[in-house]
């Protein structure tokens, strides 16, 4: 990523700021609100993107059986206007499921 112009290390060329978060002294996160981004157009997901999703992919063990864990995958409201949400959320899917090891 080229920047032109000089901006702090924590501003992303946005203006969104990254890594910057209010922690209490436990070391939790205190922010009301923490934006997301699509993971299949990397676009950031407002407040008031009230078609977005959120979509919780299970994992199964060798039995077929879910174990507990699972893969997020967060969607904004464009890629669902756009009736790509189901071929998106399948390569995503392909690529993660090498990863958890999950056949």
């Amino acid at each position: 990523m080229e920047v032109y112009c000089a901006l702090p290390e924590n501003i992303s060329e946005y203006g969104v700021l990254s890594n910057v978060h209010r922690l209490n002294e436990e070391g939790l996160i205190t922010e009301l609100y923490i934006p997301r981004k699509c993971i299949f157009t990397n676009r950031l997901i407002t407040s008031k993107d009230h078609a977005s999703v959120q979509i919780n992919v299970g994992h199964l063990d060798e039995n077929g059986v879910y174990n507990g864990h699972f893969s997020t995958f967060v969607l904004c409201g464009f890629v669902r206007a756009q009736g790509d949400v189901d071929s998106g959320l399948d390569r995503l899917w392909q690529k993660k499921k090498v990863e958890v090891c999950q056949q």
